[in-house]
């Protein structure tokens, strides 16, 4: 286990490159800092002049693109050229995401819906979908992508007079039709983390106290787990998608496991209050940010 302080500022967004030689993190401020695994050392540091927050990270399919977004703004850049960002777009809420294996990214936003470019030229492609929700947010960590690349998953939320409520719709990358949609869930108003499994057999999400777990189809409910009144912050597979790890804000890193994604393990890292996790590529290693600007690492159990 290795345990560093990045900043005296929360870290929003973690993120392992694909080829498993770089981990990420975004912290407040506007500030992103590029850490060389194994050695965690800062290879290098981007300061933006937005103060980004509750923000998303993505590496590209091949590693040679980092892509950093939140509310204040949406930026990408090259790993071997770091000094100006290939795209740079001004959005009130950028969630962003790369499709798996390529370099098209995705920014989901409650004003434009799903917009789409290639990097690294910044070509503007098709998109719009979602539609403009008025009084509405994305996803607070992000889009999460099927491991084929054929669809995504888009979070929405409302707040009403009376309560709030959050829902996610699965659409199709190519040309933007809507698959599924997961019902809204009163008093939440927001999704804080989603993905599919490695495989994609099954689909996890988080809001509130509440950890959901789908077939990849959305067809059937495999679970719902709860724990206590504090809230679920991420969430990560393993390698194998048998264990769900989640992070929550009373400190707490608890493992779930298939295929009654029952409880299995918690661990405290004692770094604060958690606030997202990530897992590299290969399955060895996890990683874990804090409202404290801590970062901690551990080898997969």
């Amino acid at each position: 286990m290795l345990i560093a302080r990045l900043s005296s500022k929360p870290v929003y967004a973690i993120a392992f490159s694909p080829d498993g030689r770089w981990l990420a993190a975004q912290t407040g401020g506007g500030t992103t800092f590029l850490l060389s695994v194994p050695s965690f050392a800062k290879h290098h540091v981007w300061e933006t002049e937005e103060t980004i927050f509750e923000g998303s990270l993505s590496f590209s399919g091949d590693s040679r693109y980092l892509a950093c977004g939140g509310y204040g703004g949406v930026h990408v850049w090259a790993i071997d050229s770091p000094a100006d960002p290939v795209l740079k777009l001004a959005t009130q809420d950028g969630q962003l995401a790369f499709r798996p294996g390529s370099s098209e990214i995705f920014v989901h936003s409650r004003n434009a819906g799903t917009r789409r470019w290639a990097i690294p030229f910044g070509e503007r492609l098709p998109g719009g979908w979602g539609g403009a929700h008025e009084g509405r947010t994305g996803p607070s960590k992000g889009i999460a992508f099927h491991p084929d690349g054929t669809r995504y998953a888009a979070a929405f939320g409302k707040r009403g007079e009376n309560s709030d409520e959050a829902w996610i719709e699965l659409w199709t990358t190519g040309s933007g039709r809507r698959l599924a949609r997961i019902e809204p869930q009163p008093h939440a108003v927001r999704f804080e983390a989603m993905r599919f499994s490695p495989d994609g057999s099954t689909f996890a999400a988080v809001h509130s106290a509440k950890l959901r777990v789908l077939n990849g189809t959305w067809e059937q409910e495999l679970a719902t787990r709860e724990v206590g009144t504090k809230h679920f912050k991420g969430l990560a597979y393993s390698a194998d998608g048998q264990r769900i790890v989640t992070v929550s804000n009373d400190q707490s890193v608890r493992v779930w496991r298939a295929p009654s994604w029952e409880q299995a393990t918690t661990y405290d890292w004692r770094i604060g209050k958690l606030t997202c996790i990530d897992a590299s590529a290969d399955g060895c290693l996890f990683a874990a940010g804090s409202g404290s600007g801590k970062l901690v690492i551990w080898d997969a159990m």
